[in-house]
């Protein structure tokens, strides 16, 4: 295999206490009344609180229901009702639209209310409204889907938006044609208060969503309409993924974030494998020849605490009973084998809603599909009998269950609402996260949570490069100095080992030697260059797939192809002459099959080429040309150039860059490339920042006596950091070179190149900006002589900190540059650290 250029959570006894027994039963009974006024169609506010079902109640609890309440024109707001003794614990009156959808803070502290075009942030479990936002093309989920969601870091929320066109798409699951449309995500932004930027959506109307989050931050979105599932990534800013034949508008998402169970309306169930995006498992829950249709209601899907169990409505009996939902059940599915466990009648009335508590031991289920008074309420039912525990009057819709965070002492009164059209002050919040760091220090992997987390060392061997996080975050891939000793070069032989991130247990997944490492972009999975081709492989070595005489280059975007290059020896070299060799450019899918030659250089060929990336929107991949198979000509630059991969000729992208993969950075929205342009292997000279696209004009943003290096998007895709020093033309190396490198700092610009801003002023060399997801932080390396140091501020400069005090690569080389020098002034820092945000 040919080497890259750079590898990289009392019992009541006497009178008195039965005389205040007595004076608590009639506070109750007036609670009653007043409830039973509060919940009728009139839509008035909810006061009071819900009565203590059945004598002595059901002890002390810390679950919470949250529910809407009568869907009427005038309104009936969100309430949370302490279960199981029914204590109203806060509400929000302020509903404008009829339905609503609600999404939960991780730390359970806030959610998050859709009710029409206005998005409420509120606290719980008091329900004060705490700020938000309006958006105008938000979607109106009537209770029945979940068109929100929030981030694991509780930083964003993401939303549906909706763009209507004029002409009409058939709904596979609805049955029905509806206007299609341009959808996409907007982004709220907590800290801010503010929704700040937006996730495009591939073409195709989504319809009635459902988004979902999984434990890595990356986005599971149901668009029932085309029968999609849609794998999006917030921190790209952009759609990843695609699962085609998901049929149905109902979703649950398995709490390892993997697998995705789909429900129709016909009572089948598919298992969709987020990893490998298929269809892993179909499945009919309604029984044979039942002649229900639909069996299964709109609804919200729910999952028992543990995720062990789906609890799905069904009405599975009379076809003339299904209009009304007179006999549904509840079926509870196991969410590993998707086979029906029990079967919980629910009350004679039909049930609009039933969602479990958190133990699935019982139900909250609720009726107002009907017409009939006396068959409006709510009730408490044990799973799996249907044994009535509980009943309330007035009828509750789109039912969330949560258990109370242990910081939250007991109930607390509502509190004010703040009006709509008034600035509402948040209540503080403590620093946000900034993920995590793997370093190297005396070669060992350490990791941190940023910014003031504790250091932890999770090797002792002091062999180790290359740190790089999984897509899950859960496992770090390093290289580890093999025992075997060095290669012909000096260089030492180099193992791929995968060690948990916060469990330990590294093991070895390849013995060496071994070339670019990387892994999927949406699952666990690791591409390994070999001398002997590319090896795919599951974190646990499992699900090993060999592709021989693939020279690895880059995943696609959606994780399902790569791109590679190949070189075939036609010839052996002679008499002082080269070999003869074929040079190609080829995708494949990860699994081995539809390999697809996209360029042939010839036999023999004057050129190889070079993988670099894919376009985000997986249409074409990019390639250094390698003039002459030179690694000297190479390392002076050379062409970026871009194929498509459906098949076309190349266009250039960048006429001379040099061949390192920080010198391009796509913005999260995948418009615009940012790339370093400019020949000569010296980083000192002749280099540039500069913006383009495939196909498009280059623009050149540097001033012509400045060598700018390492660009970085911000998340908003408004700035671009980068790192800036003094250009020294006709410097070969030695003291003028290091005095040059010496004086490079952070900077940014806007994406016109205006705006240029110094933001790092000390007597250190500064460079390899990164932006934190937010884009309120910025990490960089500082080099002080020979000592690397990983800092933190912000984005305005301001509140410098260090983070981590030595970055330190193994001495495994006999001839290693200092670190300084690098390669003419370039330091692969990919090598000695990698952040995850």
């Amino acid at each position: 295999m040919s080497k890259t250029p750079r590898q990289r959570l009392s019992r009541v006894g006497s009178v008195a206490a039965r005389v205040i027994a007595l004076i608590v039963l009639l506070v109750l009974l007036a609670a009653m009344a007043s409830l039973l006024r509060a919940l009728q169609p009139s839509g008035g506010p909810l006061t009071g609180a819900l009565p203590t079902p059945g004598a002595g109640g059901f002890g002390a609890t810390t679950t919470v229901a949250y529910a809407l309440g009568s869907p009427s024109a005038e309104g009936g707001g969100l309430v949370a009702i302490e279960l199981p003794s029914g204590q109203v614990l806060g509400r929000f009156a302020d509903i404008r639209r009829q339905g609503g959808a609600l999404a939960f803070a991780p730390d359970g502290q806030r959610a998050y209310l859709l009710d029409g075009p206005y998005l409420h942030e509120l606290e719980l479990p008091s329900l004060r409204r705490l700020g938000g936002a309006e958006l105008s093309d938000a979607v109106t989920p009537m209770g029945h889907a979940r068109v929100l969601a929030v981030s694991p870091d509780g930083r964003e929320v993401y939303v549906q938006a909706v763009r209507y066109l004029d002409h009409q798409r058939q709904a596979p699951d609805r049955m029905s044609s509806q206007p299609d449309s341009e959808d996409s995500l907007a982004v709220y932004d907590v800290a801010r208060g503010a929704f700040t930027r937006r996730i495009p959506l591939t073409a195709g109307a989504c319809g009635l969503s459902e988004i979902h989050v999984r434990p890595d931050g990356r986005l599971v979105v149901l668009c029932p309409f085309i029968s999609q599932v849609r794998l999006v990534d917030p921190r790209l800013g952009r759609q990843i993924g695609t699962t085609e034949d998901a049929v149905g508008s109902m979703s649950a998402l398995t709490t390892d974030g993997r697998r995705l169970l789909v429900v129709d309306r016909g009572g089948s169930m598919q298992e969709i494998d987020l990893d490998r995006q298929t269809v892993a498992r179909r499945v009919q829950l309604a029984p044979a020849g039942g002649g229900c249709a639909p069996c299964v209601p709109y609804q919200l899907l729910h999952l028992s605490a543990d995720g062990t169990r789906l609890f799905l409505r069904a009405a599975p009996g009379r076809p003339d009973l299904l209009s009304t939902g007179h006999g549904s059940v509840v079926w509870v599915i196991n969410t590993t084998t998707l086979q029906r466990i029990a079967e919980v009648p629910l009350p004679a009335a039909p049930a609009f809603d039933a969602a479990p508590l958190p133990d699935g031991r019982s139900l909250l289920a609720s009726n107002t599909n009907t017409q009939a008074a006396n068959e409006r309420g709510s009730w408490l039912i044990e799973v799996p009998s249907g044994r009535e525990l509980a009943r309330w009057p007035g009828g509750l819709v789109a039912i969330e269950v949560r258990s109370l965070p242990a910081s939250v002492a007991g109930p607390q009164p509502a509190a004010p609402l703040a009006p709509l059209a008034e600035p509402a002050t948040a209540t503080p919040r403590t620093a946000p996260r900034l993920g995590r760091i793997a370093f190297l220090r005396t070669g060992d992997v350490w990791v941190k949570d940023l910014p003031d987390g504790q250091e932890r060392q999770l090797t002792r061997d002091g062999l180790n490069a290359q740190p790089r996080w999984s897509a899950s975050r859960e496992w770090l891939a390093f290289t580890r100095a093999s025992p075997a000793g060095a290669d012909t070069s000096g260089e030492s032989r180099r193992e791929l080992w995968v060690v948990g991130a916060d469990a330990g247990g590294a093991h070895r997944l390849d013995s060496g030697p071994i070339g670019q490492v990387r892994w999927s972009p949406v699952a666990d999975r690791l591409a390994i260059g070999t001398p002997n081709g590319a090896v795919v492989t599951d974190a646990d070595g499992s699900n090993r797939h060999d592709l021989p005489s693939a020279d690895f280059g880059a995943w696609s975007p959606d994780g399902a192809w790569l791109a590679y290059t190949r070189i075939d020896l036609l010839a052996p070299g002679t008499g002082g002459d080269p070999p003869q060799r074929r040079a190609s450019l080829w995708v494949v899918r990860a699994d081995g099959s539809e390999a697809r030659k996209l360029l042939d250089a010839g036999a023999p060929s004057d050129q190889g080429f070079l993988v670099a990336d894919w376009s985000p929107d997986a249409q074409y991949v990019l390639y250094w040309t390698d003039p002459g198979f030179s690694a000297s000509l190479l390392a002076d630059g050379t062409e970026l150039m871009a194929v498509p991969v459906a098949g076309g000729q190349p266009v250039q992208v960048v006429d001379k860059t040099l061949v390192y993969r920080d010198g391009f950075q796509w913005s999260a929205d995948g418009s615009r490339l940012v790339v370093v342009e400019g020949g000569l292997r010296m980083a000192w000279e002749n280099k540039a920042i500069a913006v383009t696209t495939i196909g498009g004009s280059l623009r050149r943003m540097s001033d012509p006596a400045r060598a700018d290096v390492h660009p970085a998007w911000s998340p908003d895709g408004r700035w671009i950091a980068y790192s800036s020093g003094p250009a020294a033309p006709g410097v070969g190396g030695g003291d003028d070179a290091r005095r040059a490198l010496a004086q490079r700092r952070i900077w940014v610009m806007q994406a016109d190149g205006s705006a240029k801003r110094q933001l790092t002023n000390t007597d250190q060399r500064d460079e390899w900006p990164r932006w934190s997801a937010d884009g309120s932080h910025i990490v960089f390396v500082r080099l002080a002589d020979e000592r690397a140091q990983l800092w933190l501020m912000r984005t305005d400069g301001a509140d410098a900190r260090l983070v981590v005090d030595d970055l330190t690569n193994a001495a495994t080389s006999t001839t290693q540059p200092p670190l300084w020098f690098g390669f003419y002034g370039s330091t692969d820092w990919s090598r000695l650290f990698d952040w995850m945000d």
